[in-house]
């Protein structure tokens, strides 16, 4: 997450040139300012009315830091909002800044997003700005509306396409994982478990044959091998979850559930009254028993929980899922959000969903994800 302390520390991370083009509307535009930032608060890019506003040319922005123009207050509120939009690449955020420039200090509303390079390895805040006094101006000039609502609805197109343009790359990355899943799974299913069944068919020979010490090593090989194999079952079933398609998302769900309870002593309970999931979709099906596993693993791997809540409900206007546990918890103010909990709120926003984690030190987490019913 972005700090005051941090920004500005690191040297200029190397930039793509095809992420610092300026949409050409947003170049020549007398209304619209357009800035590009990067992770450490570098300002990379500036279309030209942002550039006279800050009283600085193009070729000196990249030694600039945004918060050389902010308050103190409107600083930590650029850091929240450039942290929300970096751990949720496909939603944006709008906030009011006071930009105090050279000569003139000016309030103005931004919209802030992430654009990220073709390798994923670069990710820049996109921020398109109006001046908060254009809105009040709107109503006293009715001769300017048609001009004004025409640059505020290309604006929001490009956004649009923008927000658009990141749910197809985040589809694609899930599909990606998906079928890579499926090919993983079906080879330790199909493949390495049936030589290990072999092998193990092999030592039950053996083990009739032998005597004294050695049968004691076959016989201890022979376990160690039962134990491998039915590892290898469980990872190739949680990889490809067979009853998902069969039986559907509610029986998948208690079947991950049935297999947890009979290798961990903690309790689990699933609610899942009054949920007819065949108004779902099979992709967000399959979202929802995703979120559901990588929760449960987070759970198990650093919750400390000894009972757990799934919950189910699906009314007129919402699928909500929320995942309960009683185990140390944490404190969401300090603590960076994992690469699990990013998957969860990228595949959320993928259906226009938002993902949300309440939690205290000692009394547990409880996550909470709301999917509109389209």
């Amino acid at each position: 997450m972005l700090t005051n302390s941090t920004i500005g520390e690191l040297d200029p991370m190397p930039v793509p040139d095809n992420l610092q083009n300026i949409p050409g509307y947003f170049q020549k535009s007398g209304q619209f300012y357009y800035i590009l930032i990067d992770q450490q608060g570098l300002c990379i890019k500036a279309n030209h009315l942002f550039q006279a506003l800050i009283a600085t040319s193009s070729s000196d922005l990249q030694s600039i830091l945004i918060k050389n123009f902010l308050s103190a207050n409107d600083g930590i509120k650029y850091l929240q909002t450039a942290a929300f939009c970096f751990a949720n690449p496909a939603s944006s955020r709008n906030i009011n800044l006071n930009i105090t420039g050279a000569t003139i200090s000016k309030t103005i509303k931004w919209e802030f997003s992430v654009i990220t390079g073709s390798d994923d390895a670069i990710q820049l805040i996109c921020g398109i700005g109006v001046e908060e006094t254009s809105f009040k101006n709107i109503a006293a000039k009715p001769e300017e509306n048609s001009e004004k609502t025409t640059e505020r609805n290309l604006s929001q197109e490009l956004v649009e396409q923008e927000v658009h343009k990141q749910k197809q790359i985040t589809q694609a990355t899930i599909d990606g994982q998906e079928k890579e899943r499926q090919q993983i799974g079906k080879e330790l299913h199909d493949n390495i478990n049936q030589h290990l069944t072999t092998t193990r068919l092999y030592l039950e020979v053996a083990k009739e044959k032998a005597s004294g010490e050695l049968k004691e090593m076959i016989e201890l090989s022979h376990k160690n091998l039962v134990s491998i194999i039915n590892e290898i079952r469980n990872l190739s079933q949680s990889l490809v979850p067979p009853t998902l398609g069969d039986l559907g998302l509610v029986e998948s769900i208690q079947d991950l559930c049935d297999s947890l309870k009979r290798v961990h002593t903690f309790k689990i309970d699933f609610i899942y009254r009054y949920f007819n999931e065949q108004l779902l979709p099979d992709n967000l099906k399959l979202m929802l028993f995703r979120i559901t596993q990588e929760q449960v693993n987070n759970i198990i791997r650093h919750a400390e929980a000894d009972k757990m809540q799934i919950w189910l409900q699906l009314d007129a206007e919402h699928i909500t899922l929320t995942i309960i546990d009683n185990g140390k918890g944490f404190n969401p103010a300090t603590t960076k959000k994992g690469q699990g909990f990013n998957n969860i709120a990228n595949r959320t926003a993928l259906f226009n969903g938002k993902a949300e984690i309440e939690a205290m030190p000692g009394k547990g987490c409880s996550l909470t994800v709301v999917i509109p019913v389209s």
